[in-house]
């Protein structure tokens, strides 16, 4: 299970809240499939079995945790990176989910119970375990 640091997490997002980014968080405590996704990824890079929170990805690339994103804020170079990404309204909230970025699931309607052919199946498809699935709304601009 990754470590959590509330305040990093913050931080982070307030840098990217300044620049007026779009980006796309990932809640991995919300979806095993990013948690797995995250640790993956990272183990294949380090080997490292222990993640901290949060981790940044541009691209696809890995960035690395708070610390080193304030300091490529600070010397200007996440600017740089980030030079051709979409920026968004501040005054805009998204209508279907009011800003959360997800919604619950249009197939079954948060119970996570899909169904065929009137049976049950253990699991509903389209969404996490939660519930949820990604706005349609907010997603058509990522």
């Amino acid at each position: 299970t990754p470590s959590f640091d509330e305040e990093q997490c913050a931080r982070v997002k307030r840098i990217f809240d300044n620049m007026m980014l779009r980006v796309e968080e990932r809640d991995v405590f919300m979806n095993a499939r990013y948690q797995s996704e995250l640790e993956e990824r990272l183990q294949e890079r380090f080997g490292a079995k222990d993640i901290s929170l949060p981790q940044v990805f541009i691209d696809g690339q890995l960035v690395g945790g708070a610390e080193i994103v304030e300091q490529l804020n600070e010397t200007g170079e996440l600017k740089q990176l980030l030079v051709n990404f979409k920026r968004f309204n501040p005054g805009h909230v998204c209508e279907m989910c009011g800003g959360h970025k997800f919604i619950s699931c249009s197939q079954c309607s948060g119970s996570k119970k899909g169904v065929r052919n009137h049976f049950a199946v253990l699991r509903c498809t389209a969404c996490n375990e939660a519930g949820l699935m990604k706005c349609p709304v907010c997603n058509l601009y990522n």
